[in-house]
């Protein structure tokens, strides 16, 4: 996976986008922007949200394992060890995510592993539809003013444009499959 000072900044210079243009696209400080660019980890999902949105790609693209495989136009095969477990976009936040295709380049659908660590609390917003499977563990989804506690085999289907938020208040870890299906193709 590509760190955010190599991915973040070669975006941006292939954009020809400045740091003070992107600071006023995502509301972001160009100070942070700047440290973003020389960190050694990629800053939180929801940054990586807005700099994607900033520069019209979708965020997938951003942390995906090795997007410029060479690849057949039609199938992505991943093996267990071409992936790194757990190798997240955010760890700052008790949430990980793993890239579990090769490319996410001119495909509507952008499955990825979500890993929360004991105590998580994420929200999300993001332009796409979602379906997320638990694979193992319990956790909490608060939707449109409901909650639903669920647990290892549960699965749900919802409109990600609106905020959804996750809570992982149990001891241990807890795993999903999120498959979102973008609108639009990258």
């Amino acid at each position: 996976m590509q760190k955010s000072k190599n991915i973040i900044k070669v975006i941006r210079k292939q954009k020809g986008m400045t740091l003070d243009r992107l600071a006023k696209v995502t509301g972001l400080t160009k100070g942070y922007l700047s440290r973003i660019e020389r960190a050694s980890a990629l800053p939180p999902f929801s940054t990586l949200e807005l700099v994607a949105k900033a520069f019209d790609i979708d965020v997938v693209s951003m942390i995906e394992k090795n997007s410029s495989a060479h690849l057949h136009p039609d199938i992505d095969v991943m093996r267990r060890g071409e992936r790194e477990e757990g190798d997240g976009a955010s760890t700052r936040e008790n949430c990980s995510f793993t890239s579990i295709l090769h490319s996410y380049r001119g495909r509507y659908m952008s499955p990825i592993l979500v890993t929360f660590e004991p105590g998580a609390e994420r929200e999300f917003k993001h332009d796409s539809e979602e379906f997320v499977y638990v694979l193992r563990g319990s956790i909490t989804l608060l939707y449109e003013n409901e909650t639903f506690a669920l647990n290892t085999g549960d699965c749900f289907y919802l409109d990600s444009r609106k905020e959804h938020r996750f809570r992982n208040g149990k001891n241990g870890k807890t795993y999903l499959l999120s498959v979102s299906f973008n609108y639009r193709r990258y």
